[in-house]
């Protein structure tokens, strides 16, 4: 078979065509199996994730379980967070922001909630993400209430101690009363003069003359 000059050009023009589908297919393929592959590790990660600008409006989200949101998606975003969240934590998370802005990151904190009559605590991790910050938000109640019960047991600790040193020191205090005063005894005899004993000198054997009878 004779091939033309264009049968050849158009001959070439497909297979190039069709190599650059294939790469396209392959290409997908493996876009497609690295968006699966990072929806996975997502659904798997149990933190609040929070996509914002910097002055903190809510761009995008990730929640293991939209159950504890604050707010229904529709309702923080495109919002800024000074118009979501409560006061208490906006006085926690806004210096953060501003304290990112400043520094590599991140920055961490932590803010408590009160949630079905329970108060539960939070971490919050800042990072900046381009131009945008990526907040981090994890349950921590276990961990603060854990942290919380270990330093109540060291207080505790440490107050039995402090009792039980001073009882020693008390049911030490008669039997220390008396080696006191014995060695006080003890140091004024050694420093209580010595005397010489007395010398006794023999009384004198005299004996008296009988009185002679009167004579004349």
């Amino acid at each position: 078979m004779v091939v033309t000059p264009a049968a050849g050009v158009f001959l070439a023009t497909t297979a190039v065509a069709a190599v650059v589908i294939v790469w396209l297919l392959i290409d997908r393929s493996r876009c497609a199996t690295q968006a699966a592959r990072n929806a996975a590790m997502l659904r798997a990660v149990p933190d609040l994730m929070f996509l914002q600008t910097r002055d903190g409006v809510y761009l995008d989200f990730h929640a293991f379980d939209t159950s504890v949101l604050l707010a229904p998606p529709e309702v923080f975003l495109g919002k800024n967070m000074r118009d979501v969240l409560p006061r208490h934590v906006l006085d926690i998370v806004e210096p953060m922001f501003d304290q990112l802005s400043k520094s590599d990151g991140p920055v961490v904190g932590e803010y408590p909630m009160e949630i079905a009559g329970e108060t539960r605590f939070y971490e919050v991790r800042l990072f900046n993400h381009d131009d945008k910050v990526l907040t981090l938000v994890r349950d921590a109640t276990e961990r603060t209430r854990m942290a919380a019960a270990l330093r109540a047991s060291e207080e505790r600790y440490a107050l039995a101690t402090m009792a039980g040193r001073a009882g020693v020191r008390l049911g030490r205090a008669p039997h220390a009363a008396h080696r006191y005063r014995d060695r006080a005894r003890r140091r004024r005899r050694a420093e209580a003069p010595v005397h010489s004993p007395p010398t006794w000198k023999p009384h004198s054997t005299h004996v008296p003359r009988r009185s002679r009878p009167p004579t004349g």
